[in-house]
């Protein structure tokens, strides 16, 4: 079988087939924190629920139940990717396409992040890599939501819940919450 060809999705493709313009947008991040306090009826009642990476649903009450869409930068095998994410459409947030498998692009169709999206992002980090959680946050902002809700981020004071070696990746975080915070004063954007 002869591999897809990855394009780039547009930005004005992606705000037309997401949907998300004037919506409420949950964005449910990858961190411990998530735990601490029963949020997962609050996050189910936007209008569309983003999860990340190997961030599946463990405890309803906390993580909510819902799963519009998927933002991976890592490649999860077909099994993992049913595991963690019963349902939703998968968005490609890194550049690196070659990851993508033949496998995997047999079982899925996946939108991509816009290259110009994350070029401008890595140099407004200071030539670091951004996670798969701040572009996730920017896509959703350039769709221009009603609002967003940030469910689960703290810029790794705690590990990521599924992972027990808390790997810290090649991410400026710093600079990331640095990001969210100066989008965060729009008042459109909170941090849960």
């Amino acid at each position: 079988m002869a591999p897809k060809i990855l394009h780039d999705s547009s930005l004005h493709d992606l705000k037309e087939i997401l949907d998300i313009t004037s919506k409420k947008v949950a964005i449910i991040g990858n961190a411990e924190s998530i735990f601490h306090e029963k949020r997962g009826s609050i996050i189910d009642m936007h209008d569309i629920v983003i999860r990340i990476n190997k961030g599946g649903v463990n405890d309803v009450a906390y993580q909510g139940t819902r799963t519009d869409y998927i933002c991976l930068s890592l490649l999860l095998e077909i099994d993992e990717l049913k595991q963690f994410h019963k349902t939703g459409k998968v968005i490609w947030m890194t550049p690196k396409r070659a990851k993508l498998s033949n496998d995997f692009l047999a079982h899925v169709t996946p939108m991509f992040y816009p290259r110009k999206m994350w070029w401008k992002l890595f140099y407004q980090l200071g030539k670091h890599r951004p996670s798969t959680g701040l572009m996730a946050i920017d896509l959703v902002n350039a769709c221009t939501p009603k609002n967003i809700s940030l469910f689960g981020f703290d810029f790794k004071k705690t590990k990521t819940f599924y992972d027990p070696v808390n790997y810290l990746g090649p991410h400026n975080w710093n600079a990331e919450k640095e990001w969210v915070e100066k989008h965060s004063s729009a008042n459109y954007l909170t941090i849960n």
